[in-house]
């Protein structure tokens, strides 16, 4: 018998290193996305089911990944119908899109929704297609912009507003005029007195409603000074007291050593007298109003997320109340003017925008946090004052001298111009009329000899009031102007009046006491100049 044949014994030696070296890797890729801020999914192309989502995703939205791996887009994504959503699917598809970009909202395990970013591709990969979404939550972009579109709103509905109040004030101007004509020929007996007295009264009122308007819009006559802001405000709620029942208790929370800041008196006390009156109505007359003060210096990352606001160094005047709070619905309204929850005939709707308007005008701006049940906490930021200036001397009316002269009022509002010119006329002035600058050019030419006073209204057809006075300067280089207007830059006023370009101002309505003062002030102390 022949001899078995020796056993083979074959060996198979397979290199597994790039395949080791590829699984290493997509592990690391793995790791890498579930370490992603973002959240990542990817759905198949058939089922749309979950086939892999990360770390982020499953954070932002709460599901647990067993629970994420049966569902599909669609039950995160309220927005979308299965229709709705094939069609979206359909550019990527067809080929004709490689990335689609969409904004969405997310909607997380309990019921909450927040906005997101959406980049989409589809991929195909072993016989096998899938979509890979890259989801960014985008709520601090969204909460950014939508303050950005309301602070642009405000700005809009402020130069309205001041539009508003300079058509109301030359109105308001003729009225009272000729309530101070028509009383003047009544006898003190005279039954109609009475109502003379009560069109006075309402119009005074309008007045007031159209200066809250220009505060708003930052339209308002100013007379900046350096304030203690704590004496300051102390100051006002001294005011305040008086205006709240004795069921409103207020808490002061001041500070010491609150920096100074530069703004009118009349300015903070509009602020605060707004706000405290506001939240006494939102109270009804019982709760606690704290008052406090603080220095704060605010820097990049509060700017990044308030973008009305800017770095620097602020004091913030706090004013909360322990009311029902503040809806959402009304909170992004409540600084509009005649914006008001209150019934008809209970409020104008002008106190919050006078403090937004004041806020501004002063530098700085306010914010506001409520929430339904918790009261409301508003915020003034002003800016801090540096250099210590010393307080504005308050001018003191001037006594009327006996009214001897001429007056040049240029005007172009009708029932102004004849209201003014009977004003001064019965006052025993001369009186010469222009309806716009080029009228008053000629009129200066030919009798600007005889002129003492130049009363300008700002706004005037076919010239500006810097091209009117460039000219008026070069016929009479001392000839004293003194500028009224119904809504008017107070920067733009200011200027004029520190560079001696104009030597005084009116803001419109104007009481006749005031006119006729102000009028003889500068004659006298200007006397001869037009000459």
């Amino acid at each position: 018998m022949a001899p078995p044949e020796p056993a083979t014994l074959r060996a198979y030696v397979i290199d597994t290193t790039e395949t080791k070296a590829a699984q290493s890797q997509q592990g690391r890729y793995l790791s890498m996305l579930d370490r992603s801020l973002n959240e990542i999914y990817v759905f198949d192309e058939e089922s749309l089911r979950f086939v892999y989502v990360n770390g982020a995703a499953l954070s932002n939205l709460g599901y647990s990944l067993a629970e994420l791996q049966q569902m599909t887009p669609l039950d995160i994504k309220p927005a979308f119908t299965r229709p709705s959503f094939e069609e979206l699917l359909l550019p990527l598809r067809d080929g004709t899109r490689e990335v689609l970009v969409f904004e969405t909202v997310h909607r997380r395990k309990d019921g909450t929704t927040y906005p997101v970013e959406v980049h989409l591709q589809r991929f195909q990969g072993e016989g096998q297609s899938s979509f890979l979404a890259f989801v960014n939550d985008i709520t601090d972009r969204k909460r950014v912009q939508a303050q950005l579109l309301q602070s642009q709103k405000m700005e809009a509905i402020g130069e309205l507003a001041g539009g508003v109040a300079h058509d109301f004030n030359n109105m308001l101007t003729g009225i009272l005029g000729n309530v101070a004509i028509v009383k003047e020929s009544m006898s003190p007996n005279d039954p109609l007195r009475e109502n003379v007295d009560a069109i006075r009264t309402a119009a005074e009122e309008a007045a007031n409603l159209t200066r809250g308007l220009l505060t708003f819009s930052r339209g308002a006559m100013i007379q900046p000074v350096a304030l203690d802001t704590n004496a300051s405000v102390e100051r006002t709620l001294a005011v305040l007291t008086q205006s709240l029942p004795a069921s409103v208790a207020i808490v002061n929370k001041l500070q010491p050593g609150i920096w100074n800041v530069f703004m009118d008196q009349s300015q903070m006390t509009q602020i605060l007298l707004n706000l405290g009156v506001n939240a006494r109505d939102s109270m009804v007359g019982r709760g606690t109003l704290t008052v406090g003060t603080r220095n704060t210096v605010v820097d990049a990352a509060y700017v990044q997320a308030h973008p009305f606001a800017r770095t620097g160094e602020f004091v913030v005047l706090s004013v909360a109340d322990t009311g029902p709070g503040i809806a959402p619905e009304v909170l992004q309204h409540i600084f509009e003017p005649f914006f008001t929850t209150k019934s008809v005939g209970n409020g104008t709707g002008l106190g919050l925008s006078i403090v937004y308007g004041a806020a501004h005008q002063a530098g700085g701006w306010v914010t506001v946090q409520s929430d339904p049940g918790e009261g409301a906490l508003f915020e003034v930021y002003l800016p801090r004052l540096v250099e210590q200036l010393l307080p504005a001397v308050v001018a003191t009316r001037a006594v009327a001298r006996p009214c001897v002269g001429t007056v040049l009022v240029v005007e172009d509002e009708p029932v102004v111009s004849a209201v003014v010119q009977a004003l001064l006329s019965r006052a025993g002035y001369d009186v010469l009329v222009a309806a716009d600058g080029a009228s008053a050019l000629h009129a200066l030419e030919a009798h600007g000899s005889d002129a003492n006073l130049i009363l300008l209204d700002m706004t005037m057809p076919g010239m500006t009031t810097e091209e009117i006075l460039t000219e008026m300067r070069r016929l009479y280089p001392v000839l004293p102007v003194l500028l009224t207007s119904g809504y008017t830059s107070s920067d733009a006023v200011k200027h004029m009046l520190d560079n001696g370009i104009v030597q005084g101002f009116l803001a419109k309505p104007y009481e006749t006491e005031v006119l006729f003062a102000t009028v003889a002030h500068l004659m006298h102390t200007t006397e001869g100049g037009g000459r």
